[in-house]
């Protein structure tokens, strides 16, 4: 029984690791490549899978984003920062726990 969960999270850590936009193409002009391009053309849907929303960031061991942040989907943290939390707002900090204000 020990064997088969450390099996199995072995795999879930190389699924994460690789579920990473192999072209710096992925997301980086504006229109291309466009979204539908994902499903219509199998060079994009394989060379771009955090652009194709493929990559999964539901289980991120660092818990759930705050004050409307998600996790996963922006262009400007694609590879090693793909599920950091994207903030609105004034919230910041790395689950969006915190409030910018400026005081003058």
């Amino acid at each position: 029984m020990l064997f088969c969960l450390l099996f199995i999270s072995g795999v879930a850590i190389a699924a994460s690791q690789s579920c990473q936009n192999t072209s710096p193409l992925c997301g980086a002009s504006p229109g291309w490549p466009l979204l539908s391009m994902c499903f219509d053309h199998d060079y994009v849907f394989a060379s771009c899978p955090e652009f194709c929303g493929q990559c999964s960031c539901a289980a991120d061991p660092r818990g759930p984003c705050y004050n409307g942040g998600t996790r996963g989907g922006n262009p400007a943290n694609y590879n090693e920062h793909t599920c950091d939390c994207n903030c609105v707002g004034a919230w910041t900090g790395d689950r969006c726990q915190s409030k910018f204000s400026m005081c003058i």
